[in-house]
């Protein structure tokens, strides 16, 4: 199996060392040339990411035929997830996997209720996750790390957005989950899962979109 990815360098790393396990499978990482997810609109980040699929799964510039791709940014998939609907997650003859319809199914089976997003203040803005998860039953509430590409790797920096959740204080120790909601925040789920059972007293459970979906593709393909 041929796989395209686009994310982030960062953010690819969690969902890379996942699949790198997985035998006869071939892969390649797009990067996002965007550093700053919070400086950019949503029609700049679709027609950008439209443009990535375009190039690397239909032009003349595609070196392989992909058999699938997986865009791990939200924000990304976020933007164009009205087009892959349309589309039936087939883009150029290949099967669109996006880590929002995961997420939200994880979510459901789990019971989990209460939550907090962190995220983008994009993908916040776009809304698919909480349109998914529309309903009397549910609680959501986004919030944003606002950390960019080159912070993630920044402990200091990592603890001090963390420590500026604090207008949420009183909603996280009632979360029954919490959404890591950006790819990038995966790498740094140890450090969050600390400060917020120590900060804000946080007993429920982290959902981690890059685990979630690996596992999603794992039970799809878990015949090839």
């Amino acid at each position: 199996m041929k796989l395209l990815i686009i994310d982030s360098a960062n953010g690819a790393q969690t969902f890379i060392n996942s699949i790198k396990r997985v035998k006869q499978l071939e892969f390649k990482l797009v990067k996002l040339a965007v550093s700053n997810l919070s400086k950019v609109n949503k029609q700049t980040l679709r027609d950008y990411t439209l443009k990535l699929l375009i190039t690397n799964l239909q032009s003349k510039q595609a070196l392989k035929n992909y058999d699938l791709c997986i865009i791990m940014c939200i924000s990304a998939s976020s933007s164009i997830f009205d087009i892959l609907i349309k589309h039936h997650f087939i883009i150029a003859n290949t099967l669109i996997i996006e880590p929002i319809i995961p997420m939200c199914l994880y979510i459901k089976k789990h019971k989990l209720k209460t939550l907090l997003i962190l995220s983008t203040p994009l993908t916040h803005k776009i809304g698919w996750i909480s349109k998914l998860l529309n309903g009397p039953s549910f609680n959501i509430v986004y919030a944003s790390l606002n950390l960019v590409e080159n912070e993630i790797t920044n402990s200091f920096k990592v603890i001090e957005a963390i420590s500026k959740l604090i207008t949420y204080k009183a909603f996280i120790a009632k979360c029954d989950g919490i959404v890591l909601g950006c790819s990038n925040y995966s790498l740094i789920k140890p450090i969050i899962a600390r400060e917020l059972k120590s900060s804000y007293n946080f007993n429920g459970e982290l959902v981690d979109s890059s685990v979630i979906t690996f596992n999603y593709y794992r039970a799809l393909f878990s015949n090839t």
